[in-house]
């Protein structure tokens, strides 16, 4: 099956007029992933979005396991995520946030070795957890208000659609300074200060268009995976 090529921005002005759109309505680009996983798993609990948010493709990725990826991660993901839910619904600010996502990822990255028999690359890991991080606001423990907030402290999953989205959007933050391959996939990101690069330059994209950072990732990837 061919996959959908990635959205490709002219310029900056482009991508922040695409965000723009979204503006009064961000919280709605929910509702038809909320209808998704309510038809397929009955309920939005967070064993359901742990499942319906890692694609199968995503899993393929990972290659030489001893265990079956997807299994080692929902298992892990479904103590993890709910053990440490009262926290990610309580973040009150992006510092709080990101408490919370180092704390799980490092987790994440603890596990993997022993269960899957090999180590977990820095970007995938990001990846994986930023994925159920982003519909982890929609499920039924957490109320609208507070999943508002949080879903403005999001980091945006990092792969080959929300990478190279940026290739032509200029801009004073990094990575300007990389140039980023136009077939760049979540294996581009192998360092933390290249993942902080591409989270502060979307930021710098979103704010200016007055919507969270997450609207990035629902246009660029979402966008082109309209199915």
């Amino acid at each position: 099956m061919t996959q959908p090529r990635p959205l490709v921005f002219e310029d900056r002005e482009k991508l922040v007029a695409a965000l723009s759109k979204h503006k009064a309505d961000w919280w709605n680009l929910y509702e038809p992933i909320c209808a998704s996983i309510q038809r397929k798993f009955g309920e939005l609990n967070v064993e359901a979005i742990v499942e319906a948010s890692v694609a199968s493709n995503t899993f393929r990725a990972f290659h030489n396991c001893s265990s079956k990826p997807s299994q080692v991660f929902r298992e892990w993901g479904n103590e993890h995520f709910k053990d440490t839910l009262d926290k990610y619904r309580g973040a009150k600010s992006q510092r709080e946030f990101d408490k919370w996502l180092g704390d799980i990822v490092q987790s994440l990255q603890e596990t993997w070795p022993h269960e899957a028999g090999r180590k977990l690359g820095f970007g995938a890991s990001l990846k994986l957890v930023n994925l159920v991080a982003k519909h982890l606001c929609i499920c039924k423990e957490i109320n609208s208000e507070d999943g508002k907030r949080v879903a403005w402290y999001l980091h945006v999953p990092l792969d080959r659609y929300t990478i190279v989205a940026l290739r032509n959007c200029s801009s004073d933050v990094p990575p300007a300074t990389w140039k980023i391959p136009s077939e760049a996939t979540m294996s581009f990101i192998q360092k933390p200060e290249l993942y902080w690069a591409f989270q502060y330059r979307i930021r710098e994209l979103a704010f200016a268009a007055h919507v969270p950072p997450i609207v990035f990732d629902f246009v660029c990837w979402n966008g082109a995976h309209p199915n």
